[in-house]
């Protein structure tokens, strides 16, 4: 599988590979491979609806060091799963 870490900020956007490998673009086409873990897509507005991209292997941030630094941010919550559903059609029928 492929992880990765993703900031969006006003005007930026930071997408650093953790592990796996992924294709980055703007919203013209243009794009990056990320390839090795730490790889680091940064997607800068220019304005008019125009952005650079441009790639490092040194990223400024990651989602680990934010969950380091503030835990309860991270915590992990089941908001659904796959699990078999109740049948409740026996009790429409009284069994």
């Amino acid at each position: 599988g492929t992880i990765l870490d993703i900031l969006n900020q006003r005007g930026q956007t930071m997408v650093v590979l953790q592990e796996g490998a992924s294709q980055v673009c703007t919203l013209s086409f243009q794009c990056l491979q990320l390839t090795q873990p730490g790889d680091t897509a940064i997607i800068t507005a220019t304005g008019n609806g125009r952005a650079t991209i441009k790639k490092t292997s040194t990223p400024s941030w990651t989602f680990a060091a934010t969950c380091a630094s503030a835990a309860g941010l991270c915590t992990v919550n089941d908001f659904a799963d796959n699990a078999p559903g109740v049948e409740y059609t026996g009790i429409l029928c009284g069994r």
